[in-house]
């Protein structure tokens, strides 16, 4: 038994029906933070708040994905699928890896062109 586990130090999962209802409260939470974030750059246009919202949206699916697979996790083994469906958060976490990755090119993009480009401001003093 390592020093860790001795010491009453786990790492369980978030597969219990307690943990998969506040991941349930904090993606609402996120979820509606996108929305008001979102509608706020519609408006303003401000390209700092499009990427912040675009981050804030990689972080509310995040909290879906670790939903979906805390549930996912709960399946039985089957004749396919041997190893359970215990490790189908590494799964989640490549898809977030990709998310924020595509968010990152695609922010430079825009910043680098709008660099470039000088479209005038619409801003009032």
């Amino acid at each position: 038994m390592s020093a860790e586990s001795s010491r009453g130090h786990s790492h369980s999962s978030l597969s219990g029906s307690g943990s998969r209802r506040r991941l349930a409260i904090a993606f609402a939470i996120a979820a509606i933070i996108v929305l008001a974030q979102a509608v706020g750059a519609v408006l303003t246009g401000n390209l700092a708040l499009l990427t912040d919202t675009a981050h804030a949206l990689v972080d509310a699916s995040g909290l879906l994905v670790a939903f979906i697979a805390a549930t996912a996790m709960l399946r039985p083994a089957t004749g396919k699928r041997t190893w359970d469906f215990a490790r189908i958060e590494v799964v989640a976490a490549l898809g977030q890896a990709t998310l924020l990755l595509a968010m990152g090119i695609y922010t430079a993009v825009e910043g680098i062109a709008r660099l470039y480009l000088r479209t005038g401001c619409s801003c009032r003093p």
